[in-house]
């Protein structure tokens, strides 16, 4: 049987959240402190970042990957026989084709896997009763800030769509399982075609830690859920 380990905290020096095979689950301090969003989301925020690393143990990834590569290796292997024996440069060219595709095929696994560990962390968070699926928008929300301030999408190795690609998605995914009811147009919350309040956006938390759209994002997210059910 297999079962989910403990989470455990690093002191690494970088926001980030990791799981192995095993079940186990690596989360740093300061992605702890970058998801934090008070006691008025509930930490849905972090609770999130949980659920998208345990959907990578839940859609078995790791051994999708294993099985990815080899099948890889196979290919090249058949071609090998095929071709028979290859001078020096051939085997230089093959080695580095066989390189590149391998680097595009993972990239291409891990975009599907990723996108896929966010569909399954946005419907872990629907089937709970604490936490609002509004915390993968507030975490992506966050991220596109983070991203434009490191630059991490300039880099092609970069295993995940770029940050306002997914809270696209998961805006998309609030409006879905609402049925339509919860949408929001130009950062504004719109119920039932109607602009939800005065302004559409409600006002940032009192200790500072969600912004005013963050707290729109968590409420909209448990509008949509409660529709859901």
């Amino acid at each position: 049987t297999r079962m989910f380990q403990s989470v455990e905290v690093s002191t690494q020096p970088v926001i980030n959240a990791y799981s192995f095979p095993s079940g186990w689950l690596v989360i740093t301090d300061k992605m702890v402190d970058f998801c934090n969003d008070g006691t008025d989301g509930n930490q849905s925020t972090l609770a999130f970042v949980i659920a998208h690393e345990y959907a990578h143990f839940i859609n078995e990834d790791f051994l999708r990957k294993i099985d990815k590569q080899y099948n890889t290796n196979l290919l090249f292997q058949i071609g090998a026989a095929f071709t028979g024996e290859q001078s020096i440069n051939t085997q230089l060219i093959t080695n580095i084709a066989q390189d590149f595709i391998k680097d595009l095929n993972s990239r291409q696994m891990s975009f599907r896997t990723e996108q896929q560990a966010d569909e399954k962390g946005f419907q872990i968070l629907l089937n709970t009763k604490k936490f609002s699926p509004g915390g993968a928008a507030v975490f992506f929300s966050r991220s596109i800030v983070e991203d434009a301030r490191t630059g991490v999408n300039q880099n092609f190795t970069n295993p995940h769509s770029k940050s306002d690609v997914r809270l696209k998605r998961v805006l998309e995914d609030i409006k879905e399982i609402s049925k339509g009811r919860v949408e929001f147009k130009n950062n504004k919350l719109y119920l039932d075609g109607k602009l939800f309040g005065p302004t559409g956006v409600l006002s940032p938390s009192k200790d500072g830690s969600l912004s005013g759209l963050e707290r729109t994002y968590i409420l909209a997210g448990n509008i949509a859920k409660a529709i859901h059910k």
